[in-house]
């Protein structure tokens, strides 16, 4: 069972010592496109961006075509991917494709 302690302590972690959290700004736009009943959608996304006071777009149910027509209207600055999702890479200027 996951505790508010152990939620908080996970996202002090990741912020003070993950390598992906470092590229992580209060003024990025960071694409929540996983379940936030995952752990990691919920405390490296959601949670993670909360903490840093980044702005997030919220993707109901991740499908590439409605994903990438949705970083048009809001374009992201971070978005975590399967390393080679070609389709989207060709879509995206960010700064940071995790």
């Amino acid at each position: 069972m996951l505790t508010h302690f152990n939620l908080t302590s996970n996202i002090k972690q990741f912020l003070e010592h993950g390598e992906e959290a470092k590229s992580f700004r209060e003024e990025d736009v960071i694409l929540v496109h996983l379940p936030l009943f995952h752990i990691y959608g919920m405390n490296v996304l959601m949670n993670g961006a909360i903490a840093i006071g980044a702005t997030q777009v919220m993707i109901v149910r991740f499908d590439t075509e409605r994903f990438s027509d949705k970083s048009v209207l809001v374009p992201p600055s971070i978005a975590h991917f399967i390393p080679n999702f070609p389709k989207l890479r060709e879509k995206f200027h960010s700064h940071s494709l995790v």
